[in-house]
Order: C-alpha cells, then sequence, then structure tokens
C-alpha cells in the first residue's frame, strides 16, 4: 500500500501493521522509518508519538527475526524428511516455512522438489519460478523449473530457462547439471515432441550430477 496523502505517523504504522501481515516484512519496516520521521517532524524527537514509533518499530523487527528462525526450523526439518525420502512431510514442512516467510528462495526451490516427486508440474513450475523472481542465482530453481517444464510438454520454455541461467554463468557442478538437462531439453526440441510426463519422471530420478540428497536438500543451500 502506499502511504496516505497527509502521511500522519498513525496512519503510516497502521499500513505497516497492513504489510507485515501481508507477508512483506520489508515493507513494513520502511514505512516505519517515514512513521518515525513525520512523528519527529511534526512532534519533535523526544515526543511520546516518536516514541511509539520507534516502540513500533522495535517490536516489528523482533517478530520478523522470530518469525525467521522458525521458518529455517521447519525448512531444516523439511530437509531432514526428504533425506529420508519421505516427501509428504518434507513438503508439509516447506508448506510452514513458506507461511511464514512467503519469498523464501531455499524454501520454495525446495518444495518444487518435492512437488516434482508427485508430478505436481504446474506447482513445481510456480515454485520455481518465484524462486527464481527472488533469486536470479539460484540455479536448482532453475534446474527444477526447467524439469517441469519439460513435463509439461514446454520444452522451448526449458531452453529459455537455462539459457538464462547459463548466462549468468554458475560454475562447476551447477552448470553441468544445466548442460546436461539441457541434453534432454535440446532431444525434446529436435524431435519435435517433448517427453511424456511418465518418462520424463523416470528420466529424472537420479537428475545429473546432483543426487537427490544434494539436489533436493542440502543443508547448506539453505
Amino acid at each position: 500500500p502506499s502511504p496516505p496523502a497527509d502521511c500522519s505517523y498513525h496512519h503510516l504504522l497502521a499500513l505497516s501493521s497492513e504489510a507485515e501481515g501481508a507477508g512483506s516484512d520489508g515493507h513494513a519496516l520502511q514505512l516505519c522509518v517515514k512513521a518515525t520521521a513525520a512523528a519527529t517532524d511534526t512532534f519533535g524527537a523526544s515526543s511520546a508519538a516518536a516514541s511509539e514509533c520507534e516502540a513500533f518499530t522495535e517490536a516489528l523487527a523482533d517478530r520478523h527475526v522470530a518469525r525467521m528462525e522458525l521458518s529455517e526450523a521447519h525448512r531444516l526439518r523439511g530437509n531432514a524428511a526428504f533425506g529420508k525420502q519421505d516427501f509428504a512431510a518434507a513438503e508439509a514442512c516447506y508448506d510452514e516455512a513458506l507461511s511464514l516467510t512467503p519469498k523464501d528462495a531455499a524454501a520454495l526451490t525446495n518444495r518444487a522438489a518435492c512437488l516434482l516427486k508427485r508430478s505436481a508440474w504446474e506447482a513445481a513450475l510456480a515454485d520455481a519460478e518465484l524462486a527464481i523472481r527472488v533469486d536470479p542465482k539460484r540455479v536448482k530453481a532453475t534446474y527444477r523449473g526447467s524439469q517441469a517444464l519439460l513435463a509439461l510438454e514446454r520444452p522451448l520454455g526449458a531452453r529459455l530457462m537455462l539459457d538464462a541461467a547459463l548466462g549468468r554463468h554458475p560454475t562447476g557442478p551447477e552448470r553441468k547439471s544445466l548442460e546436461q538437462l539441457g541434453v534432454q531439453v535440446d532431444a525434446a526440441l529436435a524431435s519435435g515432441a517433448a517427453q511424456a510426463s511418465a518418462s520424463a519422471a523416470d528420466a529424472w530420478s537420479t537428475p545429473p550430477a546432483l543426487s537427490d540428497a544434494d539436489a533436493d536438500a542440502e543443508e547448506e543451500e539453505q
């Protein structure tokens, strides 16, 4: 939401609370800064209004930190469940993490892996695309989004997604995994017919260059 025309501090704090409720803590904190400035300009730095703004800002920041910590705990439990191949439990953990931090690129990428396991191609693609928008350098999100596009018989989209990631010059195993998936994509393009979902699922049971444990539940990416 945009600040009201009068930019009074209490309206700005109300907007901040609304932004926090919508999962936009960054915007909420920006509004708190504006509220503090408005209160200071109008009533003075030592006024009750300025103190109210500062207290509101501190409380919001504390809630943000607590939410991030709880989200991380859910995400790590999801990684552990995925490592045990309990994909339903892993997906539930990532759901909990994302309910707290909706734009967590790591949780989105890992949930996309769970969705691929149960052939929920459209949902996996949506998670991967959002993860890429949040963090364009997240190669694993590109890999999973390309897998979903190939399963959806959209190899051109998969090729474009891979090319965008390769254009960011990833190195080592990540680049190799993208290039190897690109071979499958190019084969689908050359044949003029994309892989069917069932055969795609078979082909991706062990993604090239990345094991399930590394690609789908690697804690160091969190």
